[in-house]
């Protein structure tokens, strides 16, 4: 298979695989399962050429179309003035609530919060309520799925009516220093030569495949990674064999890590391979997305592998296991590890 087609092949679908029987399985945070897999099958849909992938980079030869002043009134104001001046402000306070046994008793078994933004717009409703519901997760180690159980949301403009913890303000916040980011005629020049992402591996959260790494396991494996010299610490391609890089556990301030019961993990990608250089171009576009770590469990499996239920609600649990390595996918299990961060500073605007 040449690069071309494994980067279309992660990219465009699922990969199936067969499993050797006489190996320990091994599970992993992508919709792939593995031991050691023979790439059977793949591509169902049809994405974007590599050559549309290419178009994305910017043009250095491309000139761009200048900003001059509308010439209607002198002018009052300067940069300096405006970067003074504006400061941030608050829009509600509160706009969360406690309440309930926890304000009245110091204790209880759920938690009550009064919310006063029915008459904000929706999907900002939906991302204060998904963060909360996030946070109380890892915080207290509670499947994300049980939350909206435990957390009680109430809409109530004029607030409590018992005792009351005011607990958040909406707040618009100034974001300092920043530098005017120019939009016209300009000069790119290339900052690092560097590749650097991070993002989030693998967490405590039910995948789509029905398993759940158990926090303690967790750690095990934050621990298990930091111990390995560096040429343990690959970084593939659909868990395929093809190495595009390698986990650091630094870059510039930005540390891999074990935060909230989530696996943070930064990977510098090879600048020798054209495969590299396509996955690359591919994170820039956006097509390529996602981390997925896959690990082996460790013997005996029975002891470390259990069915846990919950009400109406079953997965399996990994108690322990070794890494094996990290890849890239378009198509994660766990839809916490849906995210790439750009680390290294790619181009300078001038």
């Amino acid at each position: 298979m040449n690069f071309e087609d494994l980067i279309k092949k992660t990219l465009e679908g699922e990969l199936l695989y067969l499993e050797d029987d006489a190996t320990v399985d091994t599970r992993s945070d992508t919709r792939e399962v593995t031991t050691e897999p023979e790439l059977i099958a793949s591509i169902n849909n049809v994405i974007e050429e590599k050559s549309e992938v290419e178009a994305t980079e910017p043009d250095k030869n491309e000139e761009f179309a200048a900003t001059p002043p509308s010439g209607r009134d002198e002018p009052r104001f300067t940069l300096k003035d405006v970067d003074e001046k504006f400061k941030s402000f608050i829009i509600r306070d509160p706009i969360c609530i406690l309440t309930g046994s926890m304000a009245t008793q110091g204790k209880g078994a759920d938690i009550d919060l009064i919310m006063r933004d029915e008459d904000l717009p929706e999907i900002l409703q939906e991302a204060i309520r998904f963060r909360i519901y996030r946070m109380v997760a890892g915080e207290f180690n509670i499947p994300f799925d049980e939350t909206p159980d435990i957390v009680h949301f109430h809409d109530e403009p004029f607030g409590s009516y018992t005792s009351y913890k005011n607990l958040y303000r909406l707040k618009v916040e100034r974001i300092p220093e920043e530098e005017v980011h120019q939009m016209e005629s300009c000069e790119i020049i290339e900052k690092s030569s560097d590749r650097i992402i991070g993002g989030i591996v693998s967490s405590d959260a039910i995948d789509l495949e029905g398993e759940r790494m158990n926090p303690k396991f967790l750690e095990k494996l934050w621990n298990n990674i930091k111990s390995l010299p560096p040429e343990y610490l690959n970084l593939m391609i659909g868990h395929t064999s093809s190495q595009i890089g390698q986990l650091i556990l630094e870059y510039n301030g930005h540390k891999s890590g074990l935060r909230d019961n989530k696996l943070y993990l930064i990977a510098k990608l090879r600048t020798d391979l054209e495969l590299a250089n396509d996955v690359w171009k591919a994170i820039l576009a956006g097509k390529l997305h996602s981390f997925s770590i896959k690990v082996q469990i460790r013997r005996p499996i029975e002891e470390n592998i259990k069915k846990v239920c919950n009400k109406n609600k079953c997965w399996t649990e990994l108690l322990d296991g070794a890494f094996i390595e990290a890849s890239l996918t378009a198509n994660p299990s766990n839809m916490e590890c849906d995210k790439l961060d750009i680390l290294s500073k790619r181009v300078e605007i001038i």
